[in-house]
């Protein structure tokens, strides 16, 4: 786990960002500008660059880093519980409403379900931040800039898919960094992810979510066939970590080896 320290700059520019283009009542005219300029690439791309801000999507990645990685899919556990409570919390208490609510579709693109309550902060853009973060502590900094530009393109798939307002992406990405931050440092000491039980928990964990992931409908059709390939590729990946995790509890070593050649 490397040190990782809250990007005060990064945090204040996003808040300061929105409150501007809230006070100066341009969220209607920013949001136009972009989705217009982003619909010149395929709905396709920014279908599949939306739904990597699903939790769903983004725990079905785990297993493929699990072994080295167990830590950060706990970590990602409370993530979850802490992002739902604050980004839930304030779409309950603000329930803005989105574009599809304000605007006729002759004046925006839309792809997919035309979602129109609870816009404000996107959730997709706090988790896909927040993860980012998650990652960026356990990663090498050579992967910081890949991660938070990854992060920013699910952000901005939000406006081409037409289901936010920039103020929302803004915000959502802000707390996504400090949710992300504060994940690392309430989990900075725990060793509970090296016990055999809680992996076995995990991997369970994420086995039920690969099959989930086979039924799970994020109003995306047009990557509906790379959701199945994702869910496939991760349920694999899951039972292989299963029997990895078995196989250092009972010594195999010929597995073990051939799991390292393997980079598992």
């Amino acid at each position: 786990m490397h040190t990782f320290e809250f990007d005060k700059k990064k945090f204040w520019f996003l808040i300061q960002a929105a409150g501007l283009i809230a006070l100066l009542k341009l969220d209607q005219r920013i949001f136009i500008g972009l989705n217009h300029l982003f619909s010149n690439l395929p709905d396709t791309l920014w279908s599949f660059f939306t739904i990597l801000g699903d939790g769903v999507i983004i725990f079905a990645i785990f297993p493929f880093l699990f072994r080295r990685y167990h830590k950060v899919m706990l970590q990602g556990l409370l993530l979850t519980v802490i992002a739902l409570l604050v980004i839930q919390g304030l779409k309950g208490l603000f329930s803005f409403p989105r574009p599809p609510a304000v605007l006729t579709l002759e004046d925006f693109h839309l792809i997919g379900h035309a979602n129109k309550q609870n816009s404000f902060p996107s959730g997709h853009s706090a988790t896909a931040v927040s993860a980012a973060v998650l990652w960026c502590s356990a990663l090498a900094k050579r992967w910081h800039k890949w991660l938070l530009g990854l992060a920013a393109l699910v952000c901005l798939s939000r406006i081409a898919v037409g289901v936010h307002w920039p103020t929302d992406i803004l915000v959502g990405a802000a707390l996504g960094l400090l949710i992300g931050w504060i994940t690392v440092v309430l989990s900075r000491n725990w060793t509970l992810s090296n016990n055999f039980y809680c992996k076995l928990i995990m991997l369970i964990m994420l086995l039920v979510n690969a099959v989930m992931l086979y039924d799970f409908n994020h109003g995306y059709m047009l990557v509906t066939n790379i959701t199945y390939l994702i869910a496939t590729l991760s349920l694999i990946a899951t039972v292989l970590q299963i029997i990895l995790l078995f196989a250092e509890r009972l010594h195999w070593i010929r597995v073990i080896r051939l799991a390292d050649k393997m980079h598992l």
